[in-house]
């Protein structure tokens, strides 16, 4: 059965059409068109819906570039939305919705690189006892100290990373993304740009993410 819905761009009668068909779709609906029929901004919009809906979403293409693109307008129709994947391989100007920009400014990181900092200053006072003698088993205990700080320090910051995923409702990856970032999340859509570019075994690590796939 078709859903209303209350569209937040101008589209034209086809790509409605599409996206309500994609919406109502209990398993699998594919979006099909030649180049610059306006693909992209569709599933866009379908994203948005979903999202209106409350639907997790996990948005994947083949390549980095198709992922940015995606993010781009994303970001553009004010979604939260976080960019998985190197940094090294994201746009420029996106780097702030990536999942490091957003750890690197979460609330957590500050006493993350504090404890790292102590952790690191522990290390450097054990291998420097040269005048005064340390007392018996005090090296050993500074390099514990230490490394219980740094194994903190992980735990914080794998709960920064855990964070931003969960706060986000959109997820966006290419469908080669690291799937230990994930765990055992699953997402209510999964959806796949530019799908014929992709290799159908390069398809199934997003689509076992999820029972609805576009």
């Amino acid at each position: 059965e078709e859903q209303d819905c209350r569209f937040t761009r101008e589209l034209n009668e086809s790509q409605e059409a599409a996206i309500r068909f994609a919406l109502a779709a209990s398993d699998v609906a594919i979006i099909h068109g030649p180049p610059g029929t306006g693909k992209t901004t569709t599933i866009v919009e379908l994203i948005c819906q979903a999202v209106e809906k409350g639907q997790k979403v996990l948005a994947c293409a083949p390549s980095n570039t198709a992922v940015d693109n995606l993010l781009e307008k994303l970001i553009d129709a004010r979604q939260k939305a976080v960019r998985l994947g190197h940094p090294a391989r994201v746009d420029v100007r996106l780097h702030d919705h990536t999942l490091d920009g957003l750890v690197a400014r979460h609330e957590l990181m500050s006493l993350v690189r504090e404890m790292q900092r102590e952790a690191e200053s522990l290390f450097r006072q054990a291998g420097k006892f040269t005048r005064a003698k340390p007392a018996h088993g005090a090296k050993r205990e500074m390099r514990q100290d230490a490394r219980r700080l740094k194994a903190d320090a992980r735990l914080l910051e794998q709960q920064a990373i855990d964070s931003v995923i969960d706060g986000a409702d959109i997820v966006c990856a290419t469908t080669t993304l690291d799937e230990s970032l994930l765990g055992d999340r699953r997402f209510d859509l999964v959806v796949i740009d530019e799908a014929c570019q992709s290799t159908e075994p390069g398809c199934w690590i997003p689509i076992l993410r999820a029972d609805r796939l576009v």
